[in-house]
């Protein structure tokens, strides 16, 4: 199969997304119906179907889909290109391959551009000689196999082309989609809808007997197992864009349903991780920790980050869990993991760092220990996807999941169970299709992911370059500190990558004494970037000195002259506060002669007062007295008529009634007395009126005559 044709395939199935479909299957139909006989009538074989889809597009597809896939051809309601018949399928309709045609022309020209760009990218940047399109084409597609993005099958024969230039050919191509990206091109975007392309064709391998939409289906209670690798980028140590995706990733799983895990001993093993980074500076290049040393941390940060593990991890939902005893399980499965025949498998076919028959590294004890972890966790074989499995191991080392495929397909996974452990590429596909019409920028972020750890050099790479490294400085060809230096400096790695390209095998002394130049030169950049930063500094605080000596000499000028304005004012307060104490003392003598004047005038006053007050009572006594006086004169004057009156009277008549005349005359003077008595009482209230403005009019014409003591 031709690498173009896989790129358009992928490309197709990005497109077809776009278009409102039922499920994913959907989007396989177009690439059956173009592969169907070209007569009406004509009997469809199932086989034939299936050779072409994959011959022509790169899509393996099982029989059973092939068959279902027709079944929706025959339903469709109007221009069934299928129709069922007594012996299968037959043609109904001739399919208008028009559509179809133009979306593979724009797809193509769009591919054939990307490899055009990328060939002059090449030549400009004088990566290599040979810079032909096929060349281009094979490159790009040790990308995508490389980072587990390509479906298609001849992966190994490809291989095979450029399996020594495997870092080298990534690093050309890494390269290019960078600048592509920095440069926001249309080439970009179309290289981008070849990741979307393999991502749908990944996810629709993994639910091809599946009849529902998975973009309506919500993760159902599985915990996804997280290893010590996606930690690292969960946390945020190595590179920004490995950062960005896992947590993305993080989110649309959470958001789903998913519950986010990651066993005790993974959490121990990235703190032993942190704490070698704390303690061996020369091996911080072999591990994946960088972000310490872009936000300069010291050694003292990174043990305290050590500490924290678990609480960052719990901000993140990433719950830390321990792994149960599974012995019980053992006598009620029927099924369960040989242990040993799993630690030795895994031990033969993944590079653990160490191969010695006796010893077991702790890397390959703790993944052993997960995949039986979830291997019991699950139980007995059966049907389930990642939405429903229960658990499942995610981790970035694809040939663990391709190892335990093998080595348990068989036992388990035959019959439509997913594997134990699945790769983040293939967990980001799957999560992403079910968002689809989220936009969710994943792919995007996971290609940016690759394309930088693509620029970084390979394991291999570094162990040469430390290895030379320790040679020439035994040799004594470059200095024990500059060797110190070449082996705990990130900004060694870019140089590496630069120099060599990431070709293996090409670390040599001349390799080294670059890189030793490269060290020297920016340590002179610094250098001078330091003193200038360090004269400006000097500068501007000079400038400041004499800004602030200006300051203080005119402020020196202004306290001279308020000094002096002071003085002045200081003497006329004095003259001032003479005069008045002056007014004071003055003041002081006249309030003393007041205070005698107002001693005097208030006795003074009380005497006429009283003396008035005296005069004035006296003066209404004898008017009280004088009105009485009189008043009784008249009363007796009165009685004197009337009883004068009663005995002229009494002589004229009779004796008899004389005595009447006496009592008469007795009770008439008695009634007088009375009428008297009532007289002066009622005009006792005008008499006291008149006594007291007598007493008024005294006391009045008294004080006047020493008005101006009252004054």
């Amino acid at each position: 199969m031709k690498n173009n044709d896989t790129f358009i395939t992928q490309s197709m199935l990005s497109s077809y997304m776009v278009v409102e479909t039922k499920d994913y299957l959907e989007l396989i139909l177009p690439f059956v119906c173009m592969c169907l006989p070209e007569k009406i009538d004509d009997i469809i074989e199932l086989e034939k179907i299936q050779d072409a889809i994959k011959n022509k597009y790169g899509l393996d597809i099982p029989v059973n889909v092939v068959e279902k896939l027709l079944i929706r051809l025959c339903k469709q309601k109007r221009g069934a290109v299928v129709k069922k018949i007594p012996l299968g399928y037959a043609v109904n309709n001739i399919y208008n391959v028009d559509e179809f045609e133009k979306r593979t022309i724009k797809i193509k020209k769009s591919i054939d551009a990307v490899i055009s760009k990328m060939q002059k990218y090449m030549y400009k940047e004088k990566y290599m000689k040979d810079v032909s399109p096929d060349k281009m084409r094979e490159y790009l597609a040790v990308f995508l196999d490389t980072y587990n993005y390509s479906v298609f099958d001849d992966t190994q024969s490809l291989d095979s082309i450029t399996i020594n230039k495997n870092s080298e050919s990534n690093y050309y191509v890494a390269q290019f989609i960078l600048s592509e990206y920095e440069n926001d091109t249309v080439e970009f975007q179309d290289i981008l809808e070849i990741i979307k392309g393999s991502l749908i064709a990944k996810t629709i391998y993994y639910f091809m007997d599946s009849e529902n939409d998975i973009s309506k289906k919500r993760i159902q209670g599985t915990r996804f197992v997280l290893d010590t690798r996606v930690l690292i980028d969960v946390l945020g140590l190595n590179l920004q864009q490995e950062c960005n995706a896992a947590r993305e990733l993080l989110e649309l799983i959470i958001n789903h349903g998913g519950k986010v895990v990651t066993f005790d001993y993974y959490v121990e093993e990235l703190r032993g991780i942190i704490h070698r980074f704390e303690k061996s500076p020369e091996t911080r290049l072999e591990l994946s920790l960088n972000w310490f040393v872009r936000s300069r941390y010291s050694s003292q940060d990174v043990s305290a980050y050590a500490g924290t593990i678990e609480d960052r991890l719990q901000e993140y939902n990433v719950a830390i869990i321990q792994k149960p005893n599974y012995g019980k399980n053992i006598n009620a499965q029927k099924w369960h993991i040989d242990y040993a025949q799993l630690r030795d498998v895994l031990n033969q076919q993944i590079d653990y760092r160490t191969k010695r028959e006796e010893y077991y590294s702790d890397a390959l004890i703790h993944d052993v220990d997960t995949i039986e972890a979830i291997a019991y966790e699950r139980g007995n074989s059966k049907h389930c996807s990642i939405f429903n499995c229960k658990a499942i191991f995610i981790t970035k080392n694809t040939d663990i999941c391709n190892t335990i495929f093998r080595l348990y397909k068989n036992d388990r996974f035959r019959n439509g169970e997913v594997n134990f452990a699945m790769s983040d590429v293939d967990l980001t596909s799957i999560i992403w299709l079910s968002t689809f019409g989220k936009n969710s920028d994943l792919p995007k972020m996971k290609l940016l992911e690759h394309a930088y750890s693509a620029c970084m050099p390979s394991r291999l790479i570094m162990k040469e370059f430390l290895a030379k490294v320790h040679s020439l400085e035994e040799s004594e060809k470059i200095s024990q500190e500059m060797a110190i230096m070449l082996r705990s400096h990130y900004a060694t790695i870019n140089d590496l990558s630069e120099i060599l390209h990431n070709k293996e095998g090409a670390v040599t002394d001349e390799v080294i004494y670059e890189m030793e130049r490269r060290v020297k030169n920016r340590a002179e950049k610094d250098v001078k970037v330091q003193l200038k930063k360090e004269i400006d500094e000097l500068q501007k605080e000079r400038k400041e000195v004499e800004e602030d000596r200006d300051a203080i000499e005119q402020r020196r000028n202004e306290l001279i002259g308020e000094q002096r304005k002071t003085s002045k004012l200081k003497q006329d307060t004095e003259i001032i506060m003479d005069n008045l104490e002056k007014k004071r003392n003055a003041l002081s003598k006249e309030k003393e002669e007041y205070e005698k004047k107002i001693e005097y005038v208030r006795t003074k006053q009380r005497h006429i007062i009283n003396k008035a007050k005296n005069k004035a009572n006296l003066i209404k006594e004898i008017t009280k007295i004088l009105i009485y006086v009189v008043l009784s004169v008249i009363s007796l004057g009165i009685t004197i008529l009337f009883a004068i009156g009663t005995w002229k009277i009494s002589d004229l008549t009779k004796v008899s009634l004389v005595w009447s005349y006496v009592y008469v005359g007795s009770v008439s003077i008695i009634c007088l007395v009375i009428t008297i008595i009532s007289i002066v009482k009622g005009l006792s209230f005008y008499v006291s009126k008149v006594t007291v403005k007598v007493y008024d009019y005294c006391y009045s014409k008294e004080i006047k005559k020493h008005k101006e003591l009252f004054d």
